[in-house]
């Protein structure tokens, strides 16, 4: 015999083979399984059990939800018992999804309208300082920036000690909740009103930037806590889905507010938002961006006094013939430039925002304290929109929502003979040395530099 057959024999005495029954799969000194099954069942009946199986857990779960209510009312006091029924008889009849994106679209309404006023005080208080309490040249320097640099420092200081999380868009924040990590901290009361006054004071020093960010961050708040207060009696809104889905509709709502446009915050909410947007979630930002727009204007008409509710930009198109057909090859281009521009814009942001991370001078500026960088910007943005400088080139005697305004104005700034009412728009944007196209490449290039500045 070889050596290979001897070590065989050997192994075959040390470790005998086991005879195990048919249908058993393992020895038996372990537990047996026997591989028997029933395959006598149909996929109707399967169906079945499983149907009627989920509908008593469903049922189950209302009972006990039921109970629960019980064991609450026990703690809630009679008038939180009595708000409880009758929200339970009215707006969950309807559903509260409706009801708390309506209440948001009005809360974030009034936010929007109530910043849009603080900063036309604060855009009067300016002028008003400037052109009637101050004489000399020096003099009206000084007042033209005491309010800008006043907001800016204040607003600084709020963020800075109550909020930091307030600082920024919070547009950044939002995407990373959207994408599954909920971020607490930034979703609470605190960040809401250092938000509010923080966005009034620094659009109303004159700083060139938008409310829209900002806008969404607050309506996310809103939906947050809403939700909340929904979830104690509907614990549905406890699900992170429902979560996400509530603020994709304060995307929209934010903008909506800001540009009263519901179909385009609907549009900007799908863009940005989720890569999966949800069907459900379309009639969801558009019903609260309505409410939002519709509310918004409805408060021009009850405090401001206008006439009723229309359009921002108007335009005075001819019925008949609005526009020739070959200006849709101007529109086309007019869109490539503004693609091109924005690609330009994001460009010069990056580049912007990698050298000022690498520069010295300002790392050591920021690190000396948290008010001596903002001091310098707003006072290097106060004295270029001083008027008899720089100022007189973007027309800064006037608000910044007057300034856009005036740029959709419905006639030709060119031709010669105006009106009075066309003349005191063109006013603000001509010299004694220059024209409008001076004004406006001025103005084009000082908007995109200092934002790139201040992002």
């Amino acid at each position: 015999m070889g050596k290979m057959e001897v070590e065989m024999e050997n192994l075959k005495k040390r470790r005998p083979i086991s005879t195990t029954p048919f249908g058993q799969l393992y020895d038996s000194r372990y537990s047996p399984v026997q591989a028997r099954y029933n395959y006598t069942k149909s996929i109707q009946q399967i169906h079945s059990q499983l149907k009627k199986k989920k509908l008593d857990e469903l049922k189950k779960l209302k009972e006990q939800e039921k109970q629960r209510q019980k064991e609450l009312e026990i703690y809630q006091g009679k008038w939180t018992r009595f708000l409880w029924k009758i929200w339970n008889k009215t707006f969950a009849q309807v559903g509260e999804d409706w009801v708390i994106l309506a209440i948001l679209g009005i809360f974030i309404a009034i936010i929007s309208y109530s910043i849009d006023k603080g900063v036309m005080m604060c855009n009067k208080g300016q002028m008003y300082l400037y052109s009637e309490l101050s004489e000399g040249t020096f003099t009206k320097w000084v007042a033209w920036i005491s309010i800008p640099v006043c907001l800016i420092l204040w607003d600084v200081g709020l963020t800075h000690f109550l909020a930091p999380q307030a600082a920024g868009s919070g547009i950044p924040q939002i995407k990373t909740s959207l994408r599954g990590v909920f971020m607490k901290e930034v979703l609470t009361f605190k960040v809401l009103f250092v938000k509010w006054f923080g966005l009034a004071a620094t659009l109303g020093s004159g700083v060139p930037l938008g409310k829209e960010g900002p806008l969404i961050h607050m309506s996310s708040i809103i939906v947050t806590k809403l939700s909340k207060a929904i979830s104690s009696f509907n614990k549905i809104y406890v699900n992170e889905s429902k979560k996400i889905e509530m603020l994709g509709a304060a995307w929209a709502v934010g903008v909506a507010c800001t540009f009263n446009a519901p179909i385009g915050g609907v549009l900007f909410s799908v863009e940005i938002t989720t890569a999966y947007y949800a069907v459900r979630n379309y009639w969801r930002g558009f019903f609260a961006a309505v409410w939002g727009a519709t509310t918004y204007r409805l408060l021009l008409v009850w405090i401001d006094g206008v006439n009723t509710i229309s359009v921002i930009f108007k335009a005075n198109f001819f019925i008949d013939f609005p526009y020739d057909p070959w200006e849709l090859i101007s529109f086309g281009i007019v869109g490539l430039i503004c693609g091109l521009g924005g690609s330009f814009y994001i460009w010069c942001k990056q580049v912007f925002t990698h050298w000022s991370g690498n520069n010295e001078l300002i790392k050591k500026i920021k690190k000396t304290n948290y008010f001596v960088y903002p001091f310098c910007v707003i006072m290097i943005i106060s004295t270029t929109t001083w008027p008899p400088g720089i100022g007189q080139f973007l027309a800064s005697d006037i608000s910044g929502g007057a300034q856009v305004i005036g740029l959709f104005s419905n006639f030709s700034w060119t031709e010669k003979n105006h009106t009075v009412q066309e003349q005191e728009v063109l006013r603000h944007w001509t010299t004694k040395w220059t024209g409008v196209y001076t004004s406006l490449v001025v103005y084009f290039w000082y908007q995109v530099l200092l934002r790139v500045l201040l992002e």
